[in-house]
């Protein structure tokens, strides 16, 4: 009875080491299965066992496939986008089970290209949470809403937008004073001995003495006081009497400078303004069928405006000014030329800071020479009997635009105000001056 007793405590015994052992091992694959992770589509991991691997399980083998590199490392491939599992089965019967998640795009590479993109901006932060990256941006500048518009449109379903803050940037108004002036710089120079080009013809009188003197005074017209000697009695006098005089001419006349247009442009931000001031050339080609075509070239003054603002007052604009003009000295079949001088910028300004575009420059010049016929080509002596002139000028066409984001409190808006109000006290003033009442116009029909 003894015996027997013995032999069943032992087996006893044995089997709870052998649950004890079961247990142990079970609580170390479930250790093991609660360390998930998360791959990319494309993207390898390596996993490095602690026993031999002798088999492989894999939940979904179109996510997530999987090999042996040597007997304690495993290698995982992300083939497409979702969740699988994997089991490993290790020498000794130990059991390691895996959750992975395989992401389409890699969220973390995705959140430091947007970081990259924004340069660090103060009122940009960037947060991973899950497979998505939150964008959290603050009074968006118009820069920041166009890059804000790339990053979704590359990355549509990973990308998250939360925008806080002034964001009506396309509702704002930008006012641009422009003025466009020309300095002229001319130069008409006139140097030489310059002869006089007529002289007097025949002429006939009687010179004689009225009152004995020295001499007798005679002035004849437009001339200075002649001394002729006495003359005793009275003679008669016929023939030519004349000179030929020259003058010395050292002339430098230079120009001025006048506004050409003033200009009030108005655009809402990010739209396009406008001015142009000048007529069209009608220039005719022939085409098809020997028929003839007009097409009519645009010339003069044009400005065009592109500009952009954010909430901090910064304006950035692109500027396109060409002035052109009509050169008759260049035709072809009768249809003059254009003389053209165009200047493009992109600018960024502060509003309110006035903006200077210069160097549209334009030269002309001509030059005459007027001599005596004859004298003026005798060698080395000829230039006694010549002028030569030179007629020079260079026009510089200077652009200044001062703009200026539209508010309430603006100066153009104010100043807008006090300019309507002048103009209808004006108008009262003289409706009263005439005994005409306001309300008699406003009544009146039409």
């Amino acid at each position: 009875m003894k015996v027997q007793m013995s032999r069943v405590i032992s087996r006893v015994f044995r089997l709870a080491l052998v649950l004890g052992t079961a247990t142990l091992v079970s609580a170390t694959a479930w250790a093991a299965a609660s360390a998930p992770f998360r791959l990319y589509v494309g993207e390898t991991r390596t996993l490095h066992m602690a026993a031999k691997i002798e088999r492989i399980a894999i939940g979904n083998g179109k996510v997530l496939s999987a090999s042996t590199l040597r007997d304690r490392e495993l290698l995982l491939v992300a083939n497409d986008a979702g969740d699988s599992t994997i089991m490993l089965w290790l020498k000794g019967g130990t059991q390691v089970s895996y959750a992975v998640s395989v992401g389409g795009n890699n969220v973390r590479r995705i959140a430091d290209e947007v970081l990259g993109l924004f340069d660090g901006d103060a009122n940009v932060g960037v947060r991973v949470v899950g497979d998505h990256v939150f964008l959290e941006v603050s009074d968006l500048t118009t820069l920041q809403a166009k890059k804000l518009a790339a990053v979704e449109k590359a990355y549509p379903q990973e990308v998250i937008t939360i925008v806080g803050g002034e964001t009506n940037l396309q509702e704002r108004t930008i006012h641009m004073s422009a003025q466009i002036v020309e300095i002229r710089t001319s130069a008409l120079e006139n140097l030489g001995i310059q002869w006089q080009n007529a002289i007097d013809g025949p002429s006939a009188g009687v010179a004689g003495d009225v009152i004995r003197n020295n001499t007798f005074a005679l002035r004849p017209d437009n001339q200075t006081f002649s001394d002729l000697p006495r003359v005793k009695p009275f003679r008669w006098y016929a023939g030519i009497a004349t000179a030929i005089t020259s003058s010395i001419n050292l002339l430098e006349q230079r120009g001025d400078a006048y506004t050409i247009a003033s200009p009030q442009l108005t655009s809402r931000c990010g739209g396009k303004a406008d001015f142009t001031a000048g007529g069209e050339l009608p220039i005719p080609y022939a085409s098809g069928l020997g028929a003839t075509t007009v097409e009519f070239k645009p010339y003069g003054i044009r400005l065009n405006i592109e500009p952009v603002c954010d909430v901090q007052g910064r304006i950035r604009a692109k500027l396109g000014a060409e002035v052109s003009q009509i050169d008759r000295s260049v035709s072809v079949l009768g249809v003059p030329g254009l003389l053209t001088r165009k200047a493009e910028s992109e600018l960024d300004l502060i509003d309110g800071q006035p903006m200077i575009i210069s160097g549209l420059t334009s030269l002309t010049a001509s030059e005459d020479l007027n001599k005596v016929p004859g004298l003026g080509d005798v060698p080395l002596m000829g230039n006694l009997f010549k002028n030569r002139g030179s007629n020079g000028g260079r026009t510089e066409l200077v652009l200044l635009i001062t703009p200026s984001v539209i508010t309430p409190q603006s100066a153009v808006v104010q100043e807008g105000i006090r300019k309507r109000q002048a103009l209808e006290q004006r108008t009262i003033d003289m409706l009263q001056r005439q005994k005409v009442q306001p309300t008699d116009i406003e009544g009146a029909a039409p």
